[in-house]
């Protein structure tokens, strides 16, 4: 397996970084309420950037952080636009609720995948 550089690392804190005020949006505001892509227009950028780099990366776990990272992101967006659309009791909002919860899962594993990786390597 390939190494992963220092400015992986880096980039991988950064998204960290940015993860987690997705994930703070997440608990404190309501659907439909995130605004993330206006409230957030550096980090969106910025993550953008991040997930690009990962998806060019050597290490097919690195790429799948950033695979998952940018989907979760588009959910969050998402989110927003169905719930300004739709009623929060709707089918669709009740879907896109659980497509969120699922691409947090889907990362969290992947970032898992990835740590586990690194690990084994490094020992």
């Amino acid at each position: 397996m390939p190494k992963v550089s220092d400015e992986e690392w880096r980039l991988l804190d950064r998204a960290a970084d940015i993860t987690g005020i997705i994930s703070r949006l997440i608990e404190d505001k309501e659907p439909g309420r995130y605004r993330f892509e206006w409230t957030y227009k550096h980090e969106r950028k910025e993550i953008a950037d991040i997930c690009r780099q990962f998806q060019a990366s050597e290490v097919p776990e690195l790429q799948t952080v950033g695979l998952r990272i940018d989907r979760l992101v588009d959910a969050v967006i998402d989110t927003d636009r169905v719930f300004n659309t739709y009623e929060p009791t709707s089918r669709t909002a009740r879907k896109q609720r659980q497509a969120i919860a699922e691409e947090g899962e889907k990362l969290e594993a992947a970032i898992a995948k990835f740590r586990n990786t690194v690990e084994k390597e490094a020992v």
